[in-house]
This record gives C-alpha cells, sequence and structure tokens, in this order.
C-alpha cells in the first residue's frame, strides 16, 4: 500500500467566457437548426464555459485553421506556478503532464516547462496524451510507483483540458448542423462541455499540514475493458486534399452508456 497524498491543487480557466446562449444565437446562429439551439440552451444544464480563443474575431463561415488565442503551455505554466508558490523547485523529482490534445509532432510540454519552471534538469518526466478519463488515475498510479522506488522528492502533475482546437476546426468546417446529422450534432455537443482548463497539484509520500486529499493507492482503478466500445464510438483523425489532420466523431452515446454501467455494476 502507498499512500498519496494531494497539495497544493490549483485551476487556471482560460481567459474567454461565453454564455451558452451566446455561443449559439450568435457565433452560431446561422449553422444552427433552431430546435439544435434550443436543446442545447435547455438540456446541457452549463450557463457558461471557457475557450482559449477570442470568438469575435473568428469567422465561423470560413473553413481555415485558427490557432489559439492562448496556448496551453502559457497554462500550464501559469497554474504549475502557483502550486509551486513557497515551494522549492528543485524538490520535485517526478513531473508530469497530462494532455488531451493529441499534438504528437510537437515537442513535450516538459521541455519547454523544466526550465521556467527552474526544476532539476535531470528530472524524471512523462508525458500523456490520449488517456482521456483514464489519464489522472495512471498518473497516481505513476507516482505511487515512484514512491516505491525510493522516490524521497515529490510530484508535480499538469492536467490540460484543450479539445476546443479539434472540434472548433470541425465546426468551422460543417456547413450546417441538425439534430438528423449525429456526428456533426456531437461534434457541437463536445465543443460546448468541454473548457479549456488547465490544474495541477502536488503529491507527496508523506502528509503535509497543507494535504487536501489522501489517497490509497490501492482504491485507484482505471477501467480498461469496455466490451464493444469500438462500436459504439469511434474518433478518426485522418488528412484531407490539403494534407490537413481532420477530426471526425461517430457516437452512439446510449449504447456505450449501457456497456460502462453494466461493467461498473457489482
Amino acid at each position: 500500500m502507498t499512500q498519496i497524498n494531494l497539495s497544493n491543487t490549483v485551476f487556471t480557466k482560460a481567459k474567454f467566457r461565453y454564455s451558452i446562449s451566446e455561443i449559439v444565437d450568435d457565433f452560431l446562429k446561422k449553422k444552427l437548426d433552431k430546435d439544435v439551439r434550443e436543446y442545447v440552451k435547455n438540456n446541457l444544464g452549463i450557463d457558461y464555459i471557457y475557450k482559449s480563443y477570442d470568438f469575435s474575431k473568428i469567422d465561423f463561415d470560413k473553413g481555415d485553421f485558427i490557432e489559439s488565442d492562448v496556448g496551453l503551455n502559457e497554462m500550464y505554466y501559469k497554474t504549475a506556478k502557483k502550486s509551486l508558490r513557497e515551494i522549492d523547485p528543485k524538490k520535485i523529482g517526478l513531473f508530469i503532464t497530462i494532455n488531451d490534445n493529441q499534438q504528437y509532432l510537437d515537442p513535450s510540454p516538459t521541455v519547454e516547462l523544466i526550465p521556467k519552471l527552474s526544476l532539476n534538469k535531470d528530472i524524471r518526466t512523462q508525458n500523456f496524451q490520449g488517456l482521456a478519463c483514464s489519464s489522472f488515475s495512471e498518473s497516481l498510479l505513476n507516482s505511487a510507483g515512484y514512491f516505491l522506488m525510493d522516490g524521497k522528492k515529490d510530484a508535480l502533475i499538469l492536467i490540460g483540458t484543450n479539445y476546443t482546437p479539434w472540434f472548433l476546426d470541425k465546426i468551422k468546417q460543417i456547413k450546417h448542423i441538425s439534430k438528423k446529422d449525429k456526428s456533426n450534432f456531437y461534434n457541437l455537443i463536445y465543443f460546448l462541455i468541454f473548457s479549456d482548463a488547465v490544474g495541477s497539484t502536488i503529491l507527496s509520500q508523506k502528509k503535509k499540514k497543507d494535504t487536501q486529499i489522501q489517497i490509497d493507492s490501492k482504491s485507484i482503478l482505471t477501467l480498461k475493458n469496455t466490451k464493444n466500445g469500438g462500436k459504439n464510438t469511434m474518433i478518426k483523425m485522418t488528412p484531407n486534399k490539403k494534407h490537413r489532420i481532420t477530426f471526425d466523431m461517430k457516437l452512439d452515446p446510449k449504447k456505450l452508456r449501457e456497456e460502462v454501467t453494466k461493467k461498473l455494476r457489482f
């Protein structure tokens, strides 16, 4: 058994804040059926979302790719600095970043962040991409393994949710969104339910005076076997004629939910 202690937990939201009504009744109004707009406003249960883009500068009818106004690494840095306040960066022995935006060809976030945060040059690092909901539990388990290997220093974990570049790019290329076209409709829904945000926390083997949460590593479970999951949901990234990666999603949420529920029953 390894005890994991979390402290100095900090969350940072992207600086552009939008109401759901503002997005569907203003920025995307021309693309959406009326029943889609009403469904979103009445059923999502979300009032505001935070994005790394200034939508007032974007032409949603053009299919050009738009870079975000706020970079994920910039949000990582600001958030980590808050977590490391009053902590000696040299006492961090493991540095993990979790990034849901799968930019595999970009340098790992740790490459830029280690010198900026004044961490040890020989610090152990891990960069998780594409693990989605299981990424945080996996990072906790990896930290527990680090502690078991006589890791006397603490671990720093940064997790960034940055789905907007995917879904925004797809929505800009879509001419019209109705509830009948499930692929485009769910791209819109995912675009609206995920804010761009970063979380940061310090993990320690021993409890400290500022410890916020204690977790027994044996209690951490990552569900890896969802029967027929590939039939219920599919994410495909392919290059188009201009060698630009396009993102497409096919999802049957009812079937996927039923499969997951069966697995979670005791």
